[in-house]
């Protein structure tokens, strides 16, 4: 009975263990890539260049722009790509973030104009963020986001699987137009 409770005791003690490694070593990838996205956020020498995101409307079979794009190349490399777009909610800025060519680390926020009507009658309109949201990315996985906000732009069912795939596509999208751009602006 002794040697039961003892064996039953080490299991749980090792299961902590192993449980207490994963937390350290996900703080650990976090605490990585905010160190990483901080130092590209903090890069003095970007070469900047910008574009225009258009989509083809399907009733009328014309092309609108829908916002634009700012990338940001160090040596020749894309590092940050910003994006800002219209929204059914408002303005989305996304900052996609590029460490040695791989995508970790995705910034979104969406601004809706709020409208209030002062004593006097006066109408003022100021813009309101409404959904804000970090996401951390290692090895083309997913690994934490940090919502804020009551509306979000993705369905209820949305994956993290789905997002991931999203934000690799867009990043390959916007990679390839800004790398067509030929005249570079300077920062």
């Amino acid at each position: 009975m002794n040697r039961l409770k003892i064996f039953f005791l080490v299991f749980l003690l090792a299961g902590n263990v192993k449980f207490a490694s994963a937390q350290s070593d996900f703080k650990q990838d976090i605490a990585n890539i905010k160190y990483k996205y901080l130092e590209l956020a903090e890069f003095p020498n970007y070469l900047k260049k910008s574009a225009f995101i258009s989509e083809v409307d399907s009733e009328d079979n014309k092309s609108y722009i829908v916002g634009e794009l700012f990338g940001y190349f160090n040596k020749g490399k894309l590092c940050i790509i910003k994006e800002h777009t219209k929204h059914d909610l408002g303005r989305r800025t996304r900052e996609f973030y590029l460490y040695e060519g791989k995508l970790i680390f995705v910034y979104e926020q969406i601004q809706a104009v709020q409208t209030d009507t002062m004593p006097n009658g006066e109408i003022r309109k100021k813009p309101e963020v409404i959904f804000s949201c970090s996401y951390y990315i290692k090895d083309d996985r997913l690994i934490q986001k940090t919502p804020k906000g009551t509306i979000s732009p993705y369905p209820a069912g949305y994956s993290n699987g789905k997002l991931k795939e999203q934000f690799l596509l867009l990043v390959a999208r916007y990679s390839k137009k800004l790398n067509e751009v030929k005249e570079p602006e300077k920062k």
